[in-house]
């Protein structure tokens, strides 16, 4: 397999200063995932160099792994219902229209982002605010990407499993797809232990953060939220990627519920004009996903530069972890560096066939 252009686009990514270093995983639903591995943690030269046992924070894939996923679990097994009401489960919530399915496909009407963490000092009163945040628009009528409605999608898996959130997302989707390379963080005590990529440089940590969730949000409910705190290896994303094509493939090995996960990785008919399905979004032209991927594909995004894409029709998934917000987040380029990774990846698949 020529990988070569691959690993040679990933290093002028990182003379461009993209990011320090990055890792990149693809394959078919039949194989063994292949691994791109460049740079090194940080921009030292001295710095440990990037390898398959390298943890990076997932960031937003943290929706689609965690939160999503324990979701549908949650409806495979009859725990929630997609049109039950939200103030079924937030009596106090002002957004009373809006159900799961909303929160789901970013169309509940709440804002994409709030600062919370500036004035609150524990999750619990995050939730708080979130429940008396006016709508931003009328729910269903467009999506808005929103950490908030993810949130709140996490609170109310706790109280569907009655179990913390954490739990949930080891009982339902870490521990029976063998996920042992994924977990919520602080991961800052086992410093010494793993080879853990560094983000931004973070005066509340008192320099460079490592280990500890990226996300300000995040950390007021103790690194894992349902919208981020996740830390995982290219492994072990790749190895949850895979699970998700088999699935929507219809393998007789799938170990999540094909018919489900193939209605919410689509675009829902009751929600024009968007590309989102229930928690997945789906391919557009100006999409990360880039012209290499058709239109039966879909994936996610996270703002720590980490991504996860999946073609059925291809039958392809391609993950890529970086720390591209090291030491600043204020760099660009990720999409235009996703779509053209996709493409060399897909490139290289198919010279193997």
């Amino acid at each position: 397999m020529k990988t070569a252009p691959l690993l040679a686009y990933c290093h002028r990514c990182m003379e461009r200063r993209l990011f320090p270093g990055c890792a990149v995983a693809f394959g078919r639903s039949s194989d063994p995932a292949v691994s791109i591995l460049a740079g090194r943690l940080t921009y030292q030269r001295d710095a440990p160099a990037v390898d398959e046992d390298t943890w990076f924070d997932l960031a937003s894939l943290t929706k689609p792994i965690a939160t999503v996923t324990a979701a549908l679990r949650a409806v495979e097994q009859r725990r929630l219902d997609l049109e039950t009401s939200l103030p079924d489960f937030f009596p106090k919530i002002i957004l009373r229209k809006a159900q799961i399915r909303h929160l789901l496909s970013h169309s509940s009407g709440l804002s994409a982002y709030r600062p919370f963490f500036k004035t609150c000092k524990s999750g619990d009163e995050i939730i708080d605010a979130i429940l008396h945040l006016e709508p931003e628009y009328a729910t269903g009528s467009r999506s808005v990407y929103s950490d908030p409605g993810f949130i709140l999608l996490g609170r109310l898996l706790e109280m569907a499993f009655h179990q913390p959130f954490r739990r949930v997302v080891e009982e339902t989707v870490l521990e029976p797809l063998r996920l042992s390379s994924i977990q919520f963080g602080p991961l800052a005590g086992l410093a010494a232990t793993l080879k853990i990529a560094p983000t931004e440089l973070d005066f509340r940590q008192h320099g460079i953060a490592q280990g500890v969730a990226h996300d300000e949000n995040a950390r007021l409910f103790s690194g894992g939220a349902g919208h981020a705190g996740l830390f995982g290896t290219i492994q072990g994303v790749a190895q949850f990627a895979r699970h998700i094509l088999l699935a929507v493939k219809g393998h007789p090995q799938a170990a999540l519920p094909v018919e489900l996960l193939r209605a919410w990785t689509g675009r829902q008919p009751w929600l024009a004009s968007s590309s989102w399905g229930l928690g997945w979004d789906t391919f557009t032209p100006e999409s990360s996903a880039g012209p290499a991927l058709t239109p039966t594909s879909f994936g996610h995004t996270g703002f720590t530069g980490t991504s996860m894409w999946i073609d059925p029709e291809q039958d392809i998934y391609i993950c890529i972890l970086s720390n591209r917000v090291h030491p600043s987040r204020k760099t660009e380029g990720m999409k235009d560096a996703r779509r053209e990774i996709h493409a060399f990846a897909v490139e290289a698949l198919r010279n193997t066939k």
